[in-house]
């Protein structure tokens, strides 16, 4: 390993064991071309400082390094971590003028409520909105779609399409979780 120089900047340096590569597939490598394939189940955090000519692709991006505990315990399979990679290296703009970075209070949010629902859920399909916000889908058919915002004011924003019923909200997001547990369709459970 390298010998870092000392900085102020402290980042998680990440050891991993490389996959193969599947281009049709797409994967993190497009992001952050050094690293491959970063399997969250496969790699180790340690802190180590940065050299000061460090590039922006060489630093975990800030949503993820405040919310790791969270992410590692998390236990995303490597393509929906790589698909949360991507979202949070973005930068301000990417989807045009004033589009914003993932917040790291939304993805708290996202990751305090997949915890509390993974035992019995999907993973869902993930997405990034123009205010910074994490966006997560389930989708069963063109009848059958549950989408939900977390925002960085720990609410919730919610749209349920079930069958013929229509649900959409502004919910805590335990509140949420139970009641989206509790429908007899199982929308958590639904194939993004």
């Amino acid at each position: 390993m390298q010998n870092l120089a000392q900085t102020n900047t402290t980042v998680f340096k990440l050891d991993y064991v490389a996959n193969e590569f599947d281009p049709d597939r797409g994967s993190v490598a497009h992001a952050v071309p050094q690293y491959g394939h970063i399997p969250i189940s496969r790699f180790r955090a340690s802190q180590q400082q940065v050299p000061q000519e460090a590039t922006q692709a060489e630093v975990m991006p800030p949503a993820l390094t405040a919310n790791w505990q969270l992410l590692v315990h998390a236990e995303f399979s490597e393509e929906t971590f790589g698909r949360l990679y991507i979202i949070a290296s973005l930068e301000k703009d990417w989807n045009g003028s004033e589009s914003l970075p993932l917040s790291a209070e939304s993805l708290g949010h996202f990751l305090r409520f997949w915890l509390s629902v993974q035992d019995i859920a999907k993973e869902p399909e993930l997405t990034l909105t123009p205010r910074g916000h994490i966006q997560v889908e389930w989708y069963k058919n063109k009848r059958r779609l549950l989408e939900i915002e977390f925002s960085e004011d720990r609410n919730v924003f919610y749209a349920l399409l079930d069958g013929d019923s229509v649900n959409e909200g502004k919910e805590d997001p335990k509140e949420l979780a139970e009641m989206m547990q509790r429908r007899a369709s199982k929308p958590l459970r639904w194939n993004p």
